[in-house]
């Protein structure tokens, strides 16, 4: 399933408009470098899919996590300027809205671990 956005309606007085559509944003998150201890994490991250609102990223395996998560996947990183780049499958990517929804980061005291909550959950 692909996400069409359209941008605007272009055309003349009485044709068919054409709709220039938005090409998605890469398959990536990217987490304020504040929110984690970076030198603690390489190259590498752990996912987990653990609801419909929550994605939870972690620098290592998590045994809590992997038992109830709904999907878990090993996934790149990279540094970029204030923020850690993290390369998401792209069918997560696409489950969580991730191109069109708003996203909240909380991390653990030892920033560690970092929940990426999704959508507006604030009232």
């Amino acid at each position: 399933m692909k996400l069409i956005v359209p941008t605007k309606a272009e055309g003349k007085a009485g044709s068919q408009p054409t709709v220039t559509v938005l090409t998605p944003p890469e398959n990536t998150v990217a987490i304020p470098i504040e929110a984690i201890d970076s030198a603690r994490w390489g190259d590498h991250a752990f996912l987990y899919a653990l609801d419909r609102l929550t994605l939870g990223i972690s620098e290592h395996s998590e045994k809590k996590w992997h038992d109830q998560a709904l999907f878990e996947a090993r996934v790149s990183m990279r540094r970029n300027g204030g923020a850690i780049i993290v390369e998401l499958p792209e069918n997560i990517f696409h489950f969580y809205l991730l191109n069109v929804t708003r996203r909240d980061f909380s991390s653990s005291p030892k920033k560690n671990k970092v929940l990426v909550t999704v959508g507006n959950t604030h009232s």
